[in-house]
């Protein structure tokens, strides 16, 4: 049984990536857009967390770029009437922390915008996944760029606010991006707006 997979990474579709370890090709099922969250070093090698899935007719690998996406996809295949095509799809419309997070506040919306999950499959989901899903923490599923992109929206919002305040204060929009250029590098996203308004206030003087 495989389980994790370590090799140089030939070429990436939606939803397959064929992976050379030791001259063997392996093609692996992925989330789609789970590649642009693998880390590859210089020769283009990286790590999947497979899931291997036997039939009798055949072997199929599902890869994802964290141990905890890969034990979520096992936990969603636990669930009666959910094979891992159908979890590959839950995983491709969700992210780990949406899909954790619709699970607890028994959001059956969000679960049926995946193809091929109606009401009854999104309440099966729920009712299974709920009790299973406690140990799962959302820092360890939201992948690092998507907390990144967050930090950077909040810090961007910040700043439109501090140039609205500025300017009903009566700076014209020269002297504010000036000010607003000066403070930038220095915004920390989770700052309150007052205490920013002082120091561009302080950098007027």
């Amino acid at each position: 049984m495989i389980g994790r997979l370590k090799g140089r990474v030939e070429t990436i579709d939606l939803d397959t990536i064929l992976v050379d370890c030791g001259g063997v090709g392996y093609e692996v099922n992925v989330p789609a857009g789970s590649a642009e969250r693998l880390e590859l070093d210089d020769e283009r090698r990286g790590t999947l967390y497979i899931h291997t899935s036997v039939k009798d007719d055949a072997i199929d690998l599902y890869g994802f770029p964290s141990p905890a996406q890969k034990e979520l996809f096992s936990r969603l295949t636990s669930v009666s009437r959910v094979g891992p095509k159908t979890a590959l799809g839950v995983l491709s419309e969700l992210s780990p922390a949406e899909l954790v997070s619709a699970v607890r506040s028994n959001d059956k919306d969000d679960l049926t915008q995946v193809k091929g999950i109606g009401d009854k499959t999104a309440q099966r989901l729920i009712l299974e996944l709920n009790n299973s899903l406690d140990d799962f923490e959302f820092d360890e599923l939201v992948p690092p760029d998507d907390e990144d992109d967050a930090a950077d929206e909040r810090a961007a919002e910040r700043l439109e606010e501090l140039h609205e305040a500025l300017a009903n204060w009566g700076y014209d929009d020269a002297t504010i991006e000036s000010v607003i250029e000066e403070l930038d590098p220095d915004i920390d996203p989770d700052d309150d707006l007052e205490p920013l308004i002082r120091r561009a206030l302080e950098l007027l003087r």
